[in-house]
């Protein structure tokens, strides 16, 4: 039989850290807190680095990227790299990240026009992953190990034991639906949920999962 090697294109949701003109130590204070709050997400948690500006740190990238790891985040890339950062990258080997410029708007596209809608018939098996730039309606159930990713709303018509992330990378108004949600993660532009012991995060009801000062709320039907 002969062997196939194959390279193909995926999209699996990427978590982007920008740690502005912050200084080493309150980047570690701050990661230990949100470490603190979902201790199960930040085991060797995939993420690109938002390179701040060069001129206004006194770190290291690699002593950035040990700060990183002990609080449980891999570096895998870095987007916005300037010229103070290259030889670094180019070291450390990291991949750069381009980020895409957004097409302009026709007014058939506009916002006024409508919100870009995509709805998923059928389960979502474990490994796979659907996405839509807009609302997503998933007519069946996410099995554990599935990625689901919205920039809008996610409205969930059966049983979701997988990671579901809406309003990615930054819609805080972003919600998610469904009646029998069981998840493994929640994550809401960027605000994340997650439950090792599978007990908190888990309704019968129908719930509305939203954002409130930068906390993931749920709201359930009486």
């Amino acid at each position: 039989m002969t062997e196939k090697l194959s390279l193909k294109t995926s999209l699996l949701p990427l978590s982007t850290l920008e740690t502005d003109d912050l200084s080493l130590d309150e980047i570690a204070e701050k990661l230990a807190k949100k470490r603190a709050a979902a201790p199960g997400l930040f085991s060797r948690f995939p993420c690109i680095l938002s390179l701040p500006s060069r001129a206004n740190t006194d770190y290291t990238l690699k002593a950035l990227i040990s700060t990183c790891e002990e609080q449980g985040i891999l570096l895998i890339g870095v987007t916005g790299a300037t010229a103070g950062w290259v030889d670094d990258i180019h070291t450390l080997r990291l991949a750069e990240f381009s980020v895409a410029k957004e097409l302009p708007t026709s007014e058939a596209d506009s916002e006024d026009s409508g919100r870009q809608l995509k709805i998923h018939q059928g389960n979502v098996r474990s490994g796979q992953t659907v996405y839509s730039k807009g609302d997503l309606i998933v007519l069946g159930n996410i099995s554990p190990g599935a990625d689901v990713v919205a920039g809008r709303d996610i409205h969930i018509h059966g049983h979701a034991q997988g990671r579901l992330f809406a309003g990615a990378p930054d819609n805080e108004e972003a919600i998610i639906t469904g009646q029998n949600l069981n998840p493994e993660v929640i994550s809401i532009a960027g605000n994340y949920h997650i439950d090792e012991n599978r007990s908190q995060i888990i309704s019968d009801k129908f719930t509305i999962v939203q954002l409130d000062d930068h906390s993931i709320t749920y709201t359930t039907s009486q």
